[in-house]
C-alpha cells in the first residue's frame, strides 16, 4: 500500500507570482513556496522532484 507524502492544498496567484502550500503528511508540516522562486536549497531530493512537477502543472513549458 503506498501513501501520499506530499500533497499541494492551496493555490494563490498574487502578483508576484502563484503560492503554493505543501502538506508534508510526514512530517506534519505545511509548506509555503513561491513558484516564481528559485527551488529553495532546504528542500530534501524528494520535494524538490515535487516542487518541479507542480511548477510544470502551472507554468507548462512551451
Amino acid at each position: 500500500m503506498s501513501s501520499i507524502r506530499y500533497e499541494t492544498i492551496f493555490q494563490k496567484q498574487l502578483g508576484n507570482g502563484t503560492i503554493i502550500g505543501i502538506m508534508d503528511y510526514l512530517e506534519g508540516k505545511l509548506i509555503r513556496l513561491n513558484l516564481n522562486d528559485e527551488e529553495p536549497d532546504l528542500l530534501n531530493p524528494e520535494l524538490k522532484e515535487f516542487f518541479q512537477q507542480e511548477r510544470m502543472k502551472v507554468y507548462p513549458k512551451q
